[in-house]
């Protein structure tokens, strides 16, 4: 049995955590809301590659799992307080996330989108702490863009409110550098026919 080599705290988080959804009977839509509620925003990889707690404001997490990270709050497996006048939720313990298997399997079937999110955000702040002059320069391009399109779409629930708009902003402004790329070939092959145009008028005109 998985349990015998669990500590007698780590056996009660996991029991406590399968008592919940045996209590609620959560729908299929409840626990996929509830895994875009842990990930990525209560959870973070750190640099010794271990899955540890974070912090989210609890407006941003999914209204759908509103109860069962209510429940969870109840079970004292998460904590909530009052920080400026927003409500923050974290998790109380971090053997929740190494011994609930229903929650390991999420982070490591997650993984690289854990560790590609915490990525973006470091871009967005680079981005944010950027003077407005140069901030155009410091948006997503290329693979780190189409990544994050791609995660945008598939994931959109699991996208901060920030992270949507930087990687907004970056589709916005590679639109834009692709119609003024167009736009100069446009000119440069229209400039073209003009010229042969002429060079033909002229050699008419000669002969």
């Amino acid at each position: 049995d998985a349990e015998h080599h669990l500590s007698p705290l780590e056996n009660a988080v996991r029991r406590a955590a399968d008592g919940v959804l045996e209590l609620c009977q959560p729908s299929d839509a409840e626990i996929l809301a509830l895994r875009d509620a842990f990930v990525p925003s209560l959870v973070r990889v750190n640099e010794q590659d271990v899955y540890t707690r974070r912090p989210a404001r609890w407006n941003e997490l999914p209204p759908e799992a509103s109860s069962l990270l209510s429940h969870l709050v109840q079970a004292r497996l998460l904590t909530v307080e009052q920080r400026d006048q927003e409500r923050w939720v974290e998790v109380a313990h971090e053997a929740l996330l190494r011994n609930w298997p229903l929650l390991r399997q999420w982070l490591d079937d997650a993984r690289e989108f854990l560790v590609g999110c915490q990525r973006l955000e470091q871009e967005l702040r680079d981005w944010q702490e950027t003077s407005m002059e140069s901030r155009t320069g410091h948006l997503l391009s290329g693979v780190k863009l189409t990544r994050a399109q791609t995660w945008l779409e598939e994931r959109p629930r699991q996208i901060s409110t920030e992270l949507r708009q930087f990687i907004e902003a970056s589709v916005a402004n590679r639109d834009q550098l692709l119609q003024d790329q167009q736009r100069k070939q446009h000119l440069i092959i229209s400039g073209d026919r003009k010229s042969t145009r002429l060079n033909s008028s002229h050699l008419v005109i000669s002969y």
